[in-house]
């Protein structure tokens, strides 16, 4: 991805557009618990990040330093809902065995999502802006976004992704990431 970015930039100088719209993700923004904005603190360090964030914040920092004055637009949404989509609870919870879905993360958490039809939509009014400042955050999310354990509920019972849910929160997983590094440091797996 990071590398295509360059290849991107050139390609719309080259065809003298006006400018780049990026389609990145809300997982760019800095997460501190509270409400995220579009004037939220960015993201800058992919390393040690899950892959999918890792990515797609490596993929900014280089479409932002390698625009050489051509204008991207970066398109900020929340987990993108539509027909179609094979697995909605990716991510947020995994499926495990006879029906049961484990929950991962903190379950109160909001999980930030929106429509495909809505991230269209908004595409189209971006692309018939006069301008297109570079850098402009653009942040895609339904301000009614459901909890994790409440979307994972909701995927249970409409879309049959399970039968039970078992949600555990931060009591589980911070004990859970410590074993998981003091185990990672006896195998020299980290320094």
């Amino acid at each position: 991805n990071v590398a295509y970015c360059g290849h991107v930039l050139d390609l719309a100088r080259r065809l003298k557009c006006r400018g780049v719209i990026h389609l990145s993700s809300v997982v760019t923004f800095k997460f501190d618990g509270g409400a995220i904005t579009e004037e939220s603190a960015r993201e800058t360090e992919h390393k040690d990040k899950p892959f999918y964030s890792g990515v797609k914040i490596a993929t900014d920092e280089a479409l932002r330093d390698a625009s050489n004055g051509m204008p991207v637009v970066f398109v900020r949404p929340g987990f993108i809902l539509g027909p179609g989509h094979p697995n909605v609870i990716v991510g947020t919870a995994a499926k495990v065995f006879g029906g049961w879905i484990v929950l991962l993360g903190n379950p109160r958490q909001i999980l930030p999502v929106i429509p495909r039809t809505l991230v269209q939509e908004a595409l189209a009014r971006i692309v018939q802006r006069e301008s297109w400042p570079h850098g402009e955050s653009i942040l895609l999310v339904d301000p009614q976004s459901p909890s994790k354990r409440d979307f994972v509920r909701a995927s249970m019972s409409e879309l049959g992704q399970g039968t039970h849910l078992l949600a555990m929160g931060r009591w589980f997983w911070w004990p859970a990431a410590l074993a998981g590094e003091v185990l990672a440091r006896l195998l020299g797996q980290k320094h």
